[in-house]
């Protein structure tokens, strides 16, 4: 049995629940499911992970994971969506996002609770999270209604994505 150790940052408490691992911080809470294969000891200042050598690939998984929900709980993660064409546009409504981008009906998509979606324009969407792997899963979703086309570069973009377009077809 080997162990490796995870430094706690500041501001951050760590709870060890009989499944789950929970870290909490000023941000708010995020609970992280137990792995059978892997032992958990934490005191003030470091996670003490205890596993057998030869599941060493899952806990790099798991240090990763821990880590990122530490960095979100204490600082967050963000990412801004934009979106390129003529009457395109994104409204926010209460827990709903609704999407126009050329189809003959408005998209809506739900907004999951641990996301949240500010209109920064008609074009521009501001999406926040403490969960990394959820904000990049909205995010990639919202993205897929209107994939970039490669042609004209009109769809849905990351802030600062560059689309090189092809030349058109003759």
């Amino acid at each position: 049995m080997n162990y490796k150790k995870i430094k706690i940052e500041d501001n951050v408490t760590i709870a060890l629940g009989t499944d789950c691992l929970c870290i909490q911080g000023p941000l708010g809470k995020v609970s992280l499911a137990h792995d059978s294969l892997l032992c958990y000891n934490t005191d003030n200042i470091y996670i003490y992970v205890t596993y057998k050598r030869i599941h060493f690939k899952n806990f790099n998984k798991f240090q990763t994971r821990i880590k990122s929900f530490m960095k979100g709980v204490l600082v967050g993660f963000y990412s801004i969506l934009e979106i390129k064409g003529i009457g395109y546009r994104f409204t926010v409504k209460n827990d709903a996002l609704f999407l126009k981008v050329g189809y003959n009906h408005d998209i809506e998509y739900i907004i999951p609770g641990q996301v949240s979606i500010k209109q920064i324009s008609s074009t521009k969407l501001f999406i926040q999270s403490i969960n990394y792997e959820l904000l990049k899963q909205v995010t990639s979703k919202i993205r897929k209604y209107k994939v970039p086309d490669v042609y004209k570069g009109k769809g849905i973009l990351y802030e600062n994505e560059i689309i090189k377009l092809k030349e058109i077809r003759k």
